[in-house]
């Protein structure tokens, strides 16, 4: 399995790192992410925060896009999971699409600490597995930011003109 990662440092420290990361949706500068839905959040005995959370989305796209990738709606569906320790400074958060999975798998996961020179900044990484999966139409494409398959054209499409 490849792994895409990314590293970014922010000039914040750990704390409104991740709280800002726990609050970023809904966001005017994202309008595609239309609600966050808290399933369940529950603080273990060693002091974690464990969140379950599904996002909303939806894509305006072209109704010729819509009709390429054989879909009426472009509301999809992300499942979100973190785990907060305040004691070790990490947050831990994994995300994965439960909408259109017989298409795309779009799995990320990301981890916020403290910056190990400063602690007045916080060192985030972020990581796409590149493993094709089975589902339930056959194996489905890796999606990362660096890949993103195309859509099939459905049998039958005309030449667009």
């Amino acid at each position: 399995m490849k792994i895409w990662t990314s590293e970014h440092v922010f000039d914040h420290p750990w704390e409104t790192v991740t709280t800002a990361a726990m609050q970023k949706y809904p966001n005017p500068m994202n309008p595609s992410v239309v609600g966050v839905d808290v399933l369940d959040r529950h603080v273990d005995p060693s002091g974690k925060l464990h969140s379950h959370r599904l996002l909303s989305t939806e894509w305006g796209l072209p109704s010729i896009v819509k009709s390429l990738i054989g879909a009426a709606r472009t509301k999809t569906y992300v499942q979100e999971h973190s785990v907060v320790d305040p004691v070790e400074k990490t947050m831990e958060l994994q995300s994965t699409n439960i909408s259109f999975t017989n298409m795309v798998s779009v799995d990320e996961r990301l981890t916020y600490k403290p910056h190990p020179q400063n602690p007045e900044k916080s060192v985030v990484t972020q990581e796409h597995p590149q493993d094709p999966e089975v589902g339930a139409a056959g194996p489905r494409a890796p999606c990362s930011p660096s890949s993103r398959p195309l859509p099939r054209r459905p049998q039958g499409a005309g030449d667009l003109e």
